[in-house]
């Protein structure tokens, strides 16, 4: 399916445009989830710093995804791999498991892994050590108070915004 259809791309930005995301990034960068349309789960996450980033964000977001743009640093970053074991074993503690992501060479996509042990956390850290940025927290809800977070659903590739199983 090519996301290339004009009217989809249209559509999709009239969407973004229609939500405070350039607004809210004037004062701080996003982490961004797209839970995949009919994907029995699967997720793309993103690291939005600014207009550009999310430029290139939604040339990439699929049709019928659900977006959630997160402010609030509810998922934590860091430049060092060291200091966050702790924090991430606290979140396992409280949730189960954490999500724990490095930033890919490209910037802006987010490798991600749920992990349920410190074990597996400090393995991710060793298959990503490539990467200077690292991200952990609990799974974030679809939470849309215009400030913290912003989400929406992207059209489908005709231009309509549908909902469907995520």
């Amino acid at each position: 399916m090519s996301t290339n259809n004009p009217l989809f791309k249209t559509s999709l930005w009239n969407v973004i445009e229609g939500t405070p995301i350039r607004t809210c990034l004037l004062t701080g960068d996003a982490v961004v989830l797209e839970r995949i349309a009919w994907g029995a789960g699967v997720t793309v996450w993103y690291l939005c710093l600014n207009g550009e980033a999310l430029d290139i964000i939604a040339g990439r977001l699929r049709p019928g995804s659900v977006v959630s743009f997160y402010f609030d640093h509810r998922i934590r970053n860091t430049d060092s791999s060291t200091l966050i074991h702790e924090e991430i074993s606290d979140v396992i503690r409280s949730n189960g498991e954490c999500v724990v992501g490095a930033l890919e060479r490209d910037g802006i996509e987010i490798a991600v892994d749920f992990v349920t042990s410190i074990g597996e956390s400090m393995e991710f850290v060793t298959d990503h050590k490539q990467s200077k940025h690292y991200f952990w927290g609990p799974f974030p809800g679809r939470d849309n108070d215009g400030v913290n977070s912003v989400t929406f659903t992207v059209p489908d590739i005709d231009g309509v915004v549908r909902q469907h199983p995520h």
